[in-house]
């Protein structure tokens, strides 16, 4: 069974951050500060999809034990890149210059993922060079 967790881009500070919790019913995530007081570490809610966009841990790593996540730009072991997205109960990697409905066919977990090269937040150039 793989370990179900999240990360979240703030889209105003334009950095990635881990989430704490997430209180489903008024779809609020609480992240991190990065600030602590006499208590302990610092948590702040946001909302999702406005605030931050959140995407969730695959279950798969790269072959030096990297967490794939979703929106992370990789590449496979036969040199291929793509984005990993969801659809369909599946995680995919959506290849750059292929036929989207081939990418659809393959499940991320039939690919071996040789590295990550970044995200589509922190690092849109990556998938803008491939779609130039």
């Amino acid at each position: 069974m793989r370990e179900i967790k999240f990360r979240a881009w703030h889209n105003e500070r334009k950095v990635m951050l881990p989430v704490s919790s997430w209180h489903f019913f008024d779809n609020t995530i609480w992240i991190e500060s990065g600030e602590s007081d006499k208590y302990g570490k610092l948590y702040r809610p946001y909302k999702a999809d406005t605030e931050v966009i959140v995407m969730q841990y695959t279950g798969e790593k790269t072959q030096d034990g990297e967490e794939v996540y979703e929106g992370d730009i990789v590449e496979t072991s036969k040199g291929l890149q793509g984005t990993v997205e969801y659809a369909d109960g599946c995680f995919y990697l959506s290849l750059f210059g292929n036929d989207e409905e081939f990418n659809q066919c393959m499940c991320l977990k039939d690919w071996i993922i040789k590295r990550k090269l970044g995200n589509i937040y922190e690092n849109p150039e990556l998938k803008d060079a491939e779609e130039s």
